[in-house]
């Protein structure tokens, strides 16, 4: 049987929220790099029409959602593999339940503080909605 390997790749070096995010010199450079060496045509082992790159701009909370779920839950096989990379910031807020995230293009620390703590990335969310529904053998 077949197998395939899918990689979505996110690096987000400037944040539209930078009183809490601050500038990253390096994060979609990283991505960037990661990519070359995956779907290098002698070394690598994703295609390129399999692998994902999410930088800077593109990189909004909408947009990784929606890339994450075609990729990683409706594209893969019983018998693929997934890769997931994040170069960019990451934080936990609440006191009593703490609850980790990732730090998107256009994720407003406030609004998730003191409004909707659902605007944002929740890890949780992530691994339940994402990781878990995908069908691939290995999620990475």
């Amino acid at each position: 049987m077949k197998r395939t390997n899918y990689a979505v790749l996110i690096g987000i070096n400037n944040y539209n929220d930078s009183q809490y995010l601050p500038f990253l010199e390096y994060a979609e450079k990283d991505c960037q790099d990661i990519y070359t060496v995956l779907t290098d045509i002698e070394t690598g082992i994703f295609l390129q029409e399999n692998t994902t790159l999410l930088l800077g701009e593109d990189a909004t909370t909408n947009n990784i959602r929606e890339v994450l779920f075609r990729e990683i839950v409706q594209k893969p096989t019983a018998n693929d593999t997934v890769l997931v990379y994040f170069s960019g910031h990451g934080f936990i807020l609440g006191q009593e339940q703490r609850k980790a995230y990732l730090g998107t293009r256009d994720v407003d620390v406030m609004t998730l503080l003191t409004k909707n703590r659902r605007a944002g990335l929740r890890m949780d969310e992530l691994y339940e909605d994402i990781f878990l529904a995908s069908p691939a053998k290995y999620v990475l």
